[in-house]
């Protein structure tokens, strides 16, 4: 597409001079928006059309570029903006000789980024011209001006926000503000909120504010719809599907958003703002009974006071983990979280799934297993070793860039080599041979556009080709390298700095159980793309989950029959390199409980079973406590881990013993009947809802 050309006035041909001709031009192209692309075509022709003004002012049409890749991109700012970055970097490496756009508005509406671009063709004596005019930004009152027609720019932009903002405010106070609607609500062709028209959609979210109302708890109302597979819908906002219904999971955020939103009590909600501690969050504009409600004002307030009083602060004095953040699941490819126990001990627990959607927990292991790991080859990388390999690869990598400039010297040679020739060629020819002096010339302006090209390309390479090292530089390296390794392992830096090390080598790492066993895999990703894979083993809490567990049994029964004592049996495992689940080595109470696993049902008259010798008055066995209670043994153990029941190791064995008496007794059972009872109400209250709900 061409346009009326414009010839340069007089005023400005001094301003372009032959050390701007040997330069290019680039024509900067931009629209706002891909709306105004399709919609106002004349105004991109003419900035296309500017090629023809470089031309008027002395460019050879082979000396013109066209920078288009940011149509439909805003100027308010240089991110997104992969054109203008491009133009500010050829700017600045001195390759530009003028810069054209139809007006200062199209190049930024950003003063910053505008006096940037500025100072760089100041510096490198590029000049600037849009439609009308072309500026020196070496000539005071050229500078001047397109200082002001910036200020103007931003001005004008901030203008145009601040009336829309206006216009937003004000039709917000009336509540008429066409703003996106929730799940279960859809806007008429008057512009009027209404329920969704698909009794199932209704339904469904009815269904939640009941739950909610019957159980009192977000997670409990998530854990009940996910047992009973419940799916929420939303009306899709894709272009090819807009409007069709789309059934998906509910998740903790989904449900937690629905709770708290005023829509769903009938009332317009507008200017939100951040949400306090509780998660409470207040509105600029608050219209009640502005369109048909799916639950009352009043228990919308009591939702908002139950979500308040079941939020829970975090735990004062958590403490950090090397590899917060670092760690994403082999499995869903959520982040892991750092989990402390009451006894101290940190494990990595991938809770994406439970806690979103109300399903199971993916896996767990211990946190003490990929810290010594990701430290060692941390300290490998940064060791006098690996740096002497880094060393020899850098030699490596620039005897292939000396190779490559000695191809780039041969490339530049030949073209050089036949710009001269085609120059001697058309120099050669009579005066009164112009066709075939016009056909030599369109070569030779070919070969220099070639050339250029080619010189263009080579600056980049050179400026791409990093600074070699001196002797002196690799010194300051090396003696780097040996401090920090000596710091890190005294424990002499600091965790966040160790943390911050940690991040900037590896972008993840992602760890997957093998089911439920000792055997983890891990894969390293560290920055720069390289991937290492490991393999660990994690303490387990039971002998079945151990991998080899047949193996062990059956080789613990073999040295049984051969007449071997407990002890020697431990001492003979130890040495073939089997560990237990929890411990470094087997010991005599491990062993036992080894064959005890593994010997077949003794026939006959049973073993009679002894208490223990030291049990004191009031005291329990775990088995007896549970059967007291009547609740499973794991959970007595919880207990006595996490020290909800007084408990002590008998001297005679290792086996756990309860101190408690008929008062601490009855309040266990309390403790126990509630838990019960909050799972029994659970189920009462999806039977009550449900039978709302057919």
């Amino acid at each position: 597409m061409t346009g009326p050309a414009v010839l340069a006035s007089p005023a400005e041909a001094p301003k372009v001079a032959q050390r701007h001709l040997s330069r290019r031009a680039l024509v900067y192209v931009r629209q706002s928006t891909l709306k105004q692309v399709e919609e106002n075509s004349e105004s991109t022709r003419l900035q296309y059309a500017l090629t023809e003004r470089a031309a008027s002012l002395g460019w050879a049409p082979s000396m013109v570029g066209v920078i288009d890749s940011d149509l439909g991109r805003s100027g308010r700012s240089m991110v997104g903006r992969e054109g203008f970055v491009q133009l500010v970097g050829e700017v600045g490496l001195g390759r530009v000789g003028l810069v054209l756009s139809r007006d200062v508005s199209r190049l930024s509406r950003s003063l910053a980024d505008w006096g940037q671009l500025l100072e760089l063709c100041g510096r490198t004596d590029t000049l600037i011209a849009d439609a009308e005019s072309v500026y020196d930004l070496g000539r005071y009152a050229d500078r001047f001006l397109l200082g002001v027609l910036g200020t103007v720019s931003e001005s004008e932009l901030h203008t145009l926000r601040m009336r829309m903002h206006a216009g937003r405010e004000a039709k917000a106070a009336r509540g008429e503000l066409s703003v996106p609607l929730p799940r279960g609500y859809v806007r008429a062709d008057d512009g009027r909120v209404e329920m969704d028209p698909d009794e199932e959609v209704r339904a469904s979210v009815r269904l939640v504010f009941d739950l909610f109302g019957a159980c009192g708890s977000l997670t409990g109302t998530l854990k009940l719809m996910a047992r009973r597979g419940i799916r929420l819908p939303h009306r899709s906002a894709r272009r090819e599907t807009r409007g069709a219904l789309v059934w998906g999971r509910p998740s903790l955020g989904t449900l937690q958003d629905m709770l708290r939103s005023p829509v769903y009590a009938g009332a317009f909600a507008w200017g939100r703002s951040k949400p306090d501690d509780d998660g409470a969050r207040s509105w600029r504009y608050l219209i009640r009974d502005h369109h048909p409600a799916y639950i009352g004002w009043d228990a919308f307030e009591l939702n908002q006071d139950r979500l308040a009083a079941n939020a829970f602060a975090p735990r004062a004095g958590s403490r950090g983990n090397l590899l917060s953040g670092l760690v994403r699941c082999g499995r869903c490819g959520q982040r892991m979280g750092v989990h402390y126990s009451s006894t101290g001990t940190v494990r990595l627990v991938c809770r994406g799934e439970a806690t979103d959607y109300g399903g199971d927990r993916c896996q767990s292991f211990a946190g003490r297993l990929l810290e010594p790991l990701v430290s060692r080859l941390v300290l490998e990388v940064l060791s006098p070793s690996a740096l002497e390999l880094s060393r020899a690869v850098a030699a490596n990598a620039e005897r292939d860039r000396e190779e490559q400039h000695r191809m780039w010297r041969r490339r530049l040679e030949r073209a050089a080599q036949d710009v001269d020739r085609i120059f001697r060629q058309y120099d050669a020819v009579e005066p009164e041979n112009r066709m075939v002096a016009r056909s030599i010339e369109a070569r030779y302006e070919a070969a220099l556009a070639e050339k250029r090209r080619l010189d263009d390309e080579h600056e980049r390479f050179c400026a791409s080709v990093p600074e070699r090292l001196s002797e002196t530089d690799w010194e300051r390296i090396r003696g780097a390298t040996e401090d920090i390794a000596r710091l890190w392992s005294n424990g002499d830096i600091d965790d966040s700095v160790r943390a911050a090390v940690l991040s900037l080598m590896i972008e993840r790492i992602v760890a997957t159980q093998d089911g439920v066993s000792e055997r983890v895999a891990v894969e390293i990703h560290w920055h720069g793309g390289q991937v290492t894979a490991h393999r660990l083993h994690a303490p387990v809490r039971r002998l079945e989950q151990l991998t080899s567990f047949e193996d062990l049994g059956r080789r613990a029964l073999e040295l049984e029959s051969e007449g071997r004592t407990q002890q020697e049996i431990a001492d003979r495992l130890n040495a073939e390199g089997y560990r237990p689940p929890r411990r470094a080595k087997f010991s005599v109470g491990s062993v036992s409980n080894l064959l005890n696993k593994c010997r077949p049902p003794a026939r006959g008259v049973p073993h009679p079973w002894r208490p223990p010798a030291d049990r004191m008055p009031h005291e329990w066995t775990i088995d007896e406590f549970a059967d007291l209670l009547g609740m499973p043994v794991p959970t007595v153990y919880n207990w006595v881990k996490a020290g909800v029941v007084s408990a002590r190791r008998s001297d005679g064995s290792a086996r756990w013993l309860i101190l408690a008496d008929e008062t601490e007794v009855a309040r266990l059972k309390e403790r126990r009947e509630a838990a019960a009872k909050r799972a029994e109400d659970r189920e009462k209250a999806w039977d009550k809802v449900a039978g709302k709900h057919p």
